[in-house]
């Protein structure tokens, strides 16, 4: 259906032969809205309202999905204050930081879906759970909306001396060699999973593919090249999440508990937030990145050790794609 080209008229029309076939036809009324942009008085069915409505639905649940970390961590504070008396240290960044820290990273995924790869969004609503496919050019936009929405939410959020503090390193030789072989083991685990079982953890199939680091990086490369690749797979990343949860989620999360817990809880989150089929590897990474943030006291060699596993993982990735 095209609501680019004609006349309002024609375009209403359109959209009302699609919207007789149900509420299903436009859920959360991303091509309503497309209509309202091309025709601003055109007439609201309860249908299209309840299309509103749903994709507000779920972007509030997106919005208060944080709180499943956010509230154990704050009540784990608590019980800490009550049994032993041990009070929340005093910190740059809070969980209040670190709940809107998680709710700029979902929400802003969810909105380059929906603007991007509405089918997907879509396919959430409907029965049929058949693999819903996607041009080159829909999923290379989507990741770099999704990555650039996020830096600029940190960027407008942020203040100079955020930055500032993060990036100085008190020591370094020491952790970021022990964290650099644990990364590279990390790397050869995944390799020899793929040579003995025949699969990889940066190619196991998900239920929406389009969405998998597999087809971003190879819609990326296709459609950007080699630089669009290294800034928006191996840099943007890289900073903006080690800025996220090696900083924010880390220091906010220390405030109420201990070092371990607070790395084991970033790194869950870490994890979740990838393409599940990357769980184990990501949280193991997740843990690496912490414990070095923690042991050199900056950001800069966890966002090294976090550009150079994205170097070689779209490395892997493309090459494989070329064979």
């Amino acid at each position: 259906m095209d609501l680019t080209s004609g006349s309002a008229e024609q375009a209403e029309a359109s959209y009302r032969e699609l919207r007789s076939a149900g509420w299903q036809a436009d859920p959360v009324a991303r091509l309503r809205l497309k209509l309202f942009a091309k025709a601003p008085f055109a007439t609201w069915t309860l249908e299209d309202l309840l299309g509103v409505f749903s994709l507000l639905a779920m972007v509030v649940a997106y919005a208060l999905i944080p709180l499943l970390v956010i509230a154990p961590i704050h009540y784990l504070g608590l019980w800490r204050f009550y049994r032993i008396g041990q009070r929340s240290e005093p910190r740059r960044w809070g969980l209040r930081e670190a709940y809107c820290a998680l709710v700029a990273i979902t929400v802003c995924d969810l909105l380059a879906v929906y603007m991007k790869l509405y089918a997907e969004v879509a396919a959430w609503f409907q029965d049929d759970e058949a693999l819903v496919e996607h041009s080159l050019s829909s999923i290379e936009h989507s990741s770099t909306l999704s990555g650039l929405c996020l830096a600029v939410v940190v960027l407008v959020a942020t203040r100079h001396e955020d930055w500032k503090e993060l990036v100085h390193v008190q020591k370094l030789e020491a952790p970021f060699r022990t964290a650099f072989l644990a990364l590279l083991a990390l790397r050869v685990l995944n390799q020899l999973n793929y040579f003995f079982l025949g699969q990889s953890l940066d190619d196991v199939a998900t239920p929406y593919a389009a969405l998998s680091q597999e087809a971003a990086v190879n819609a990326i490369y296709q459609g950007q090249g080699v630089a669009g690749v290294a800034f928006f797979i191996v840099l943007l990343p890289a900073v903006f999440e080690e800025f996220l949860f090696r900083g924010v989620l880390l220091e906010a999360f220390r405030a109420h508990t201990n070092s371990w817990i607070a790395t084991l809880a970033q790194a869950l989150v870490f994890a979740s937030l990838h393409d599940e089929s990357h769980f184990i590897a990501i949280f193991g990474m997740g843990c690496v990145f912490a414990r070095v943030r923690l042991r050199t006291g900056g950001l800069l060699p966890s966002i090294s050790l976090h550009m150079l596993n994205n170097a070689l993982a779209t490395l892997v990735i493309i090459n494989r794609a070329a064979l």
